[in-house]
């Protein structure tokens, strides 16, 4: 009884940190799935949890001031790693891959605009 009420209360902390990154929330859903991680570290979600960690990370970087966005596409670097090491047959990794190629050309841009500018 008690298990199955974890159960229910893991899956509605999942889905509203899922409704942040389809809301267009990208921090909060990174922010808050991160903590879900934490809270629930051998969830039934985690594969999904992981890969929408990725997806936030990467809207919120292409959705930055240009001063912040580095670091940011740099989290998706980091983001993607820990997924593919965690999973590296999930049936999201060529969706991940794809956020992690689009994130290394936003990378490269970056720095050749950033040399051009002489910073």
């Amino acid at each position: 009884m008690i298990f199955k009420l974890n159960s229910k209360l893991e899956r509605k902390e999942f889905e509203v940190c899922r409704l942040y990154v389809k809301t267009g929330k990208y921090k909060s859903g990174s922010q808050s799935l991160k903590d879900f991680m934490k809270r629930h570290p051998s969830s039934d979600f985690k594969e999904e949890a992981m890969f929408l960690i990725i997806k936030s990370n990467f809207e919120f970087a292409l959705n930055s001031v240009v001063a912040k966005q580095a670091e940011r596409f740099e989290a998706v670097q980091e983001s993607f790693s820990t997924f593919a090491t965690a999973f590296p047959e999930s049936g999201y990794m060529r969706e991940a891959e794809s956020f992690r190629d689009r994130s290394l050309r936003q990378l490269e841009k970056l720095k050749e605009s950033n040399s051009e500018a002489g910073l």
